[in-house]
Order: C-alpha cells, then structure tokens, then sequence
C-alpha cells in the first residue's frame, strides 16, 4: 500500500505554492522567506518565484496523476476462461494485491474453492494452494472472492455446487528480476 504521508506532505506544499500564485495574481507580489517581492520593483524575483511555484503546483499535479494511474495500473485478474468476472473497480484491486509482494515486486497466483450462490456469487472460500507461497496471496484472494460472479447467471440447479477460482496478481511493469 501506498503511505499517505508523502501526499499529506505534498498537498501542504501544493497549497502554500497556491496561495502564492493567488497573492502573485491578485496583489502583483510574493513572499519571500522575509520579504515580498513586487511585480513592479524586483520582477526578476517576482517572476522566478512565481514560476517555481507554478511548477510545483503542476509537478504535484503530475504525480498525484500518475500515482492514481499506477494504483488502477496493479491488478488482480481472473483466468478469462475461468467463467467468472470481477465486479470492483481497478481501486479495489489494487487495494488487495498483498503489500509485501507488491513492494517486492512478484507476481503470483491462488486457487479458490467456494460454494456457488444462487446469484453467482462465491461464499464458504477456502484457500486450495498460492504460488509463490508466503507472499500473501491466497489471503488476498479470499479477501477479493465476495468481489466475484459468474459471467453467466447461475441457475438454481448449480447454487450449492463447488467452484475452483483462479485468480492472478499482476503488478503493472512485470515482476522485477534478481
């Protein structure tokens, strides 16, 4: 999981430089660490710090933008010939991909044994084997399997019957290489 921290920390810088545009803009100064400079007296200054606040608001723009983009980006997927589909948003996914991995960079995958619902949902999941092993995979499949359906409407004739879910944890770049 990503660390809020950075963004709280980024976010006080974002509205700092913010005010300073909007003080560059509506009063034709800036503060300094001890000073302001005027438009009109020292536009040198003036207009260095203006920009470097404009940058800042713009660079944190950018990463706030591509932090939301690799959040979507980790995934979790499940076997397209599986017959199931998963019902959350890119966020939540991303949300169950295990941390260790994760911050590790492997990949891997688990194998669900659940009990169909006459919606073609999953209950009563039990983890059947995770590869690689220890990484927190199979917990986080069982965390994601109320997440999941069917991709054709069970009938009530298949509610009670036992499925195998394969599920995939894919990290965006690929796994890293020792």
């Amino acid at each position: 999981m990503l660390s809020i921290v950075p963004f709280l920390i980024l976010a006080l810088m974002v509205a700092f430089s913010a005010y300073q545009l909007w003080t560059a803009y509506s009063r034709g100064a800036v503060r300094g660490r001890a000073v302001s400079y005027s438009r009109d007296k020292e536009p040198i200054r003036f207009w260095a710090t203006t920009i470097l606040n404009a940058l800042l608001v713009f660079g944190a723009a950018v990463l706030v933008f591509m932090w939301i983009l690799r959040a979507a980006a980790h995934g979790v997927s499940l076997d397209p010939d599986s017959g199931f589909i998963k019902l959350s948003p890119a966020e939540q996914m991303s949300r169950d991909y295990p941390e260790r991995a994760q911050r590790l960079g492997v990949e891997g995958s688990a194998l669900l044994s659940c009990t169909m619902t006459p919606d073609g949902g999953l209950e009563a999941c039990s983890l059947l084997s995770e590869q690689p092993p220890g990484y927190g995979f199979g917990e986080a499949a069982l965390r994601m399997a109320p997440l999941v359906k069917m991709k054709a409407a069970a009938d009530k004739a298949s509610a009670g019957h036992i499925v195998r879910v394969p599920i995939r944890f894919k990290l965006p770049s690929g796994p890293r290489r020792p």
